[in-house]
């Protein structure tokens, strides 16, 4: 019976010296644990992300589209105004002498109407370039996926994507002039109107222009009728003027004086803005 005993407790002590200490244990686990944890939450991590990038992406379009669309409203009220205000100036038969002033405040608050409504359409149009001398090879094709070829061959610019692209179609006129970004106009060619989901990109893509130097196609800014207009009568006005071009929608000059100023509708260039010299 002792000798029982005494192998049972020799078996106990053999067994003790084979278990794995609880530390070597913790420091061959733990490492294990963490490293799934870690797996966790990053995916955790890149879910989320992913769908707070693409919930900004919606919220973003849902505030283009409702600015958009408070804008045509508003500009169609503008220019009903204006008309109405045309309408008055046509109508008005008393004497110079004395409607002189009457006539002259009409024709102000018409002009700042017209302002008001030509910075809206301006503004709705932020995003947006245009693009004359793009060879389509079919109608009806994908017009932002040739858009984008036309940025990787011709401006070498790799890093804009289809999916940078809100929309892209041609525009077919027959009469309305737009303007290129050194002033010149050009009626009856082709043009791609191309909207951006954000501004940077089509800021990036306009600063490009200098290598369409010497070919046939230009880029430029999708100006109103009236900011066209505006550029031209600068560009035309050779005995100030040396050279005219817009940027973030404003139109700017360099006079021979070397000064540059702001060119703003309905404004004689002595009386523009002077925002620095040469």
């Amino acid at each position: 019976m002792a000798a029982k005993a005494r192998q049972l407790r020799n078996d106990s002590s053999m067994d003790s010296a084979n278990l794995i200490p609880l530390s070597d244990i913790e420091s061959i686990v733990r490492p294990i644990v963490q490293k799934a944890i870690d797996a966790a939450a990053e995916v955790l991590r890149t879910e989320f992300l992913k769908l707070l990038d693409d919930r900004i992406t919606q919220l973003e379009q849902t505030v283009d589209t409702l600015t958009t669309e408070y804008m045509k409203v508003d500009i169609a009220a503008l220019e009903t105004k204006v008309q109405e205000l045309d309408n008055k100036l046509s109508q008005l038969q008393l004497p110079v002498t004395n409607s002189s002033n009457s006539v002259e405040d009409l024709r102000k608050d018409n002009n700042e109407t017209k302002l008001w409504a030509n910075e809206n359409e301006q503004y709705s149009r932020r995003l947006n370039i245009r693009i004359r001398g793009l060879v389509l090879p079919v109608e009806n094709c994908d017009y932002r996926q040739e858009v984008i070829n036309f940025f990787k061959t011709k401006l070498q610019t790799q890093n804009i994507g289809i999916h940078d692209i809100d929309a892209a179609h041609p525009i077919y006129s027959s009469g309305s002039a737009t303007a290129s970004r050194d002033g010149n106009a050009r009626q009856n060619q082709p043009v791609i109107l191309v909207r951006f989901y954000h501004k940077e990109h089509r800021d990036y893509v306009l600063k490009q222009w200098r290598k369409l130097k010497g070919t046939y196609m230009t880029i430029s800014e999708d100006l109103t009728t009236l900011n066209v207009q505006t550029m031209n009568r600068a560009k035309n006005n050779t005995q100030y003027v040396s050279k005219t071009w817009s940027w973030n929608c404003k139109i700017y000059a360099l006079l021979h004086s070397g000064k540059m100023v702001i060119v703003k509708p309905f404004q004689r260039i002595q009386e523009a803005e002077e925002i620095g010299r040469r």
